[in-house]
């Protein structure tokens, strides 16, 4: 983007952005990847999302769950209840679990800032550190959460809500386009 501002996640467009984590510098070299094939967690900080996403590249519309590896994780941030949301999970190639973060969607409408007192991403940090510790730890992720956004990691670990979903759909094929 030509400006920072720019940038659609940064003015409260819902955006798909891929993180790599690892335990040193050395082992993050040459893990760049535009669109990573195999997922372990797809986090969702608008619910309206479980419907599918438009992809850059006309892609068309894409699955939240789509490279989601088996036993893999989906976060959803949510204000409905559970029989609301999973009525509409997606069905993914692979079964996956999924969880439930009871916040405000940080992305009521654009332009507007992501509310301070919500802390809907902390709140996504407990329960990734309590439903897939693989990715990283109570103790890893309550390191980093700054001194006054403790409360909210804690009601991310102990109150999102944990389910699997079973259910198996067909693996959407990407339109293969001539470069």
């Amino acid at each position: 983007f030509l400006r920072w501002n720019d940038s659609p996640q940064r003015v409260g467009i819902p955006a798909k952005i891929y993180v790599v984590t690892g335990e040193s510098l050395e082992e993050l070299e040459g893990t760049s990847v535009y669109e990573p094939e195999i997922k372990d967690v797809s986090v969702a900080f608008d619910d309206t999302m479980v419907f599918g996403m438009e992809a850059g590249g006309n892609l068309g519309i894409e699955s939240l769950v789509d490279g989601i590896k088996d036993k893999g994780l989906v976060v959803i941030v949510t204000e409905h209840d559970e029989k609301t949301i999973r009525k509409y999970l997606p069905k993914g190639e692979n079964r996956y679990d999924y969880v439930l973060v009871r916040s405000k969607i940080p992305f009521e409408g654009l332009w507007r800032p992501l509310e301070p007192s919500e802390k809907a991403h902390i709140k996504v940090l407990g329960a990734i550190a309590r439903y897939y510790p693989q990715v990283f730890t109570y103790e890893e992720a309550k390191a980093v959460v700054p001194e006054g956004s403790l409360e909210a990691f804690e009601e991310g670990y102990k109150n999102s809500i944990h389910g699997v979903m079973l259910e198996k759909g067909a693996v959407r094929e990407k339109p293969n386009w001539p470069s």
